[in-house]
């Protein structure tokens, strides 16, 4: 496909808060990349350390909130949930 050519002087100027919103959220994208690395590193710790003692679930209900991990046999990962303490009370009660 041909490349269209550009008149002179029609060219779109630039729009500030475009540039700014672009720039944003590229540091944005750049910030949530490294977290992403961080926690593949993290992820593979916690596997390493779930094998390392032997356990396939951990309950921690000293954790804020508590968490429960899973190690997902098959596949090299956890799955880890927060879970929350029942006080007791029926949900379905409306008093």
């Amino acid at each position: 496909m041909a490349r269209q050519l550009r008149i002179a002087g029609t060219e779109g100027a630039k729009i500030r808060e475009v540039a700014e919103a672009a720039e944003a959220y590229q540091e944005a994208k750049k910030a949530r990349m490294e977290l992403s690395k961080k926690e593949v590193a993290t992820k593979a710790t916690l596997i390493e350390k779930m094998k390392a003692n032997k356990i396939k679930t951990y309950h921690d209900e000293d954790a804020s909130p508590p968490l429960v991990v899973e190690l997902i046999a098959g596949e090299l990962t956890v799955k880890v949930k927060e879970v929350s303490i029942d006080d007791g009370s029926d949900p379905d009660d409306n008093e």
